[in-house]
C-alpha cells in the first residue's frame, strides 16, 4: 500500500513539477477480536492525494487461526445464502435509515440500478454480521460511512452449524 502511494506521489510529480501539492497517508491495522479459532481485524486510515478533500477507509480481516486463511461468507453460511442475506439485510438498511420498504433507492443512494446491494466488507462479531460501506461507496461524501449489522438471530437460517461463526450464534440466538 505505501509502495503504491508514493509511486502515485512521484507520477503527480513528473507531471507538475512545481506543484507544491502534499500527499497524506495515515493507516492502522488493529485486532477488534480474537478467540482460539478467529482473529478479526479492522484496517482503516485517511488519505489526501490532492482534490477538494481526503477520504477516509475502513476494512476487515476474517482470520481463521487454525487453517489460516481469509473466513469468507461462503465458509459460514450455506450455499445459495445470498438472496436471503441481501432480503434480511435491505430490510435491516431501510430500517436503520428510516425509509419506507417500498422507497426507491435511486435518488439518494449509490447502489447500481438503484438496486440495494451488500458489498463484501464485513466483520464477523460476537453479534452479528458488520458491513461498512466507505464514503462514496453508496452515499456523498458528506454522509461519512454507513454502518449495518446483521444479528445471528435474522440470519441463524442461513449459517452453517459447525462454522467458525457458529459459536456466536449458539450464544446468541438460543440455538
Amino acid at each position: 500500500m505505501a509502495a503504491k502511494f508514493i509511486r502515485s506521489y512521484a507520477e503527480a510529480k513528473k507531471s507538475d513539477p512545481r506543484s507544491e501539492m502534499f500527499y497524506t497517508l495515515d493507516s492502522y491495522v488493529k485486532v477488534i477480536g480474537q478467540d482460539s479459532a478467529l482473529v478479526a481485524l479492522e484496517c482503516g486510515g485517511y488519505v489526501f492525494q490532492g482534490g477538494a478533500h481526503g477520504g477516509s477507509f475502513t476494512g476487515f480481516i476474517n482470520w481463521d487461526g487454525k487453517t489460516d486463511k481469509n473466513v469468507t461468507l461462503g465458509d459460514i453460511l450455506i450455499d445459495g445464502y445470498q438472496p436471503g442475506l441481501t432480503k434480511i439485510a435491505e430490510r435491516i438498511f431501510r430500517k436503520n435509515e428510516k425509509l419506507t420498504a417500498t422507497a426507491s433507492l435511486a435518488d439518494n443512494y449509490f447502489f447500481d440500478k438503484g438496486k440495494f446491494a451488500l458489498n463484501d466488507n464485513y466483520s464477523i462479531t460476537p453479534m452479528g454480521l458488520r458491513y461498512i460501506y466507505n464514503q462514496y461507496e453508496i452515499k456523498p461524501y458528506a454522509a461519512g460511512q454507513t454502518e449495518l449489522i446483521i444479528p445471528y438471530a435474522e440470519i441463524k437460517k442461513l449459517m452453517k452449524p459447525k462454522s467458525i461463526a457458529s459459536q456466536y450464534v449458539n450464544k446468541n440466538a438460543g440455538i
